[in-house]
């Protein structure tokens, strides 16, 4: 179905485009060399337009969270980010696998079963559309002004490409790159009394996080799951990953690794970014406790190591990347560039308080480094007192 829906949505950005230029083209008349200049402008005004519609989309998420009562807790466009802690609003780096943008809102407070969420998931395709209409709405008269007015339509057609691509491509339910659309989360939250409660609880601690909070500051019954969790659905999973984040960070490391391993056992139902995530941490969790390094070579796939590669700005990316060369690769050099590497990350990353708990693994890596190299010392005195023993 990710690959289907990446076909069809391909397919809709290219008609879309291949028609505002064909429109654009046969009003302006250029000749032979003139349209190939149009042409260029034009895919570069597309570029343009699918950014301003970014920005517009997570601007109708802002806007329909306040009208719903929400409070800002960050705004990201691409991998720069905007987040209010107390009461200063500060810029961070950080990018979303499978998406272009993301506004976080802290939901009402306290929590009610009946509280507002149709409008915050609905507003920033809305918004696109609204745009997309407007901006057909102001053709008409464009067209009936001739063709010294062809400039406006270079202006006009993206937005308006960009805007219906957004806008449907958020608003049709789906998943596309292992992420569900704005669509698909209000599908389920209209069914499911248990998915908006969760849905709820997802956007607040995550508020909490970005305000500096941890994971191990919070009720343990806050991630209290079903006794036979459907893993398939989005915020079941979504609910599952957070509980796993609170059993690593309270220092459960044994319940962290068997909820994982849970969840990656339940099939290729679960979202493809939590597949991911979970299996990266099951491998450090692997390195650091149990120290299988035949598990941990089944674990690290291709496909793992390209997702690795796109997400090299995470702290807990190059926390990985330091506990593979200490402990399975025992290459030192490597290990000091992943740490560089990893307080650079920490520097703009927007989540401070994961950041205390990072460094605290960190350190868990150095104590199993310490533990292995007296694990080894210990063993090479054994055999050489066997050695001594044998020649007596």
């Amino acid at each position: 179905m990710d690959r289907f829906n990446k076909i069809w949505t391909t397919a809709l950005a290219a008609g879309l485009s291949a028609v505002g230029l064909i429109m654009l083209l046969q009003f302006a008349s250029p000749p032979a060399l003139g349209m190939l200049v149009y042409a260029v402008v034009y895919i570069l005004m597309v570029a343009a337009a699918f950014i301003f519609h970014i920005i517009a989309h997570e601007g109708g998420h802002f806007i329909g969270g306040l009208l719903s009562g929400y409070e800002f807790a960050s705004f990201r466009v691409f991998n720069i980010m905007i987040i209010k802690r107390d009461g200063k609003y500060l810029r961070k780096k950080f990018h979303l696998v499978g998406t272009g943008g993301q506004c976080l809102m802290s939901p009402p407070q306290p929590f009610h079963p009946d509280y507002p969420y149709k409008l915050y998931n609905l507003a920033g395709g809305l918004t696109n559309l609204i745009i997309a209409g407007i901006c057909i709405a102001l053709v008409i008269p464009v067209l009936a002004g001739g063709p010294g007015l062809a400039w406006v339509l270079l202006i006009l057609n993206p937005l308006i490409v960009a805007g219906v691509y957004c806008g449907v491509t958020n608003l049709v339910p789906m998943i596309i790159g292992g992420v569900a659309n704005d669509g698909w989360n209000l599908t389920h939250l209209g069914k499911d009394p248990e998915s908006r409660r969760i849905l709820w609880l997802l956007l607040d601690v995550m508020a909490m996080i970005t305000r500096g909070g941890q994971f191990r500051d919070m009720p343990e019954e806050w991630f209290q799951m079903d006794p036979n969790p459907d893993y398939s659905d989005t915020f079941q999973a979504a609910l599952g990953v957070y509980r796993f984040n609170y059993l690593e960070d309270t220092g459960r490391l044994d319940e962290a690794a068997d909820l994982a391993a849970e969840i990656l056992r339940s099939g290729s139902g679960i979202l493809q970014i939590y597949r991911y995530e979970l299996t990266c941490e099951s491998i450090f969790l692997e390195l650091i406790c149990q120290g299988r390094l035949d598990r941990v070579e089944r674990l690290y796939t291709p496909e793992l190591e390209r997702y690795i590669k796109a997400t090299d700005s995470y702290p807990h990316r190059q926390r990985l990347h330091y506990a593979m060369a200490m402990l399975y690769h025992h290459d030192e050099a490597k290990a000091a560039v992943a740490l560089e590497q990893f307080k650079k990350a920490c520097e703009t990353y927007p989540n401070e308080g994961e950041i205390s708990s990072e460094w605290e693994s960190i350190g868990l890596v150095d104590c199993k480094l310490a533990e292995v190299k007296a694990l080894a010392v210990q063993a090479e005195e054994e055999a050489e007192e066997a050695a001594q023993l044998k020649l007596l």
